[in-house]
């Protein structure tokens, strides 16, 4: 595991993400994001409330791309 980058959902609906709970009720819950772009990145945990998910490096990461995004995009991380 590398760095845990959370945000929320708020910044994320205002640059023009669809969000969506996957299993809604079920134990095993969890968010959607889809960009703009038709891009989706899901929640690594159950917290409804705010994207979450691992990224080690910006450039080799698989999940590097998303944090770009975020970057370009001026959608600032959740406050630790």
């Amino acid at each position: 595991m590398g760095r845990q980058i959370t945000v929320d959902l708020v910044p994320l609906l205002k640059a023009g993400c669809t969000l969506r709970v996957e299993n809604y009720g079920e134990v095993d819950a969890y968010l959607r994001v889809e960009l703009p772009n038709a891009s989706v990145i899901c929640s690594d945990d159950s917290s409804l409330g705010s994207l979450s998910f691992d990224c080690r490096d910006i450039s080799t990461s698989p999940t590097g791309w998303m944090e770009e995004w975020l970057i370009v995009h001026g959608v600032p991380y959740a406050a630790a």
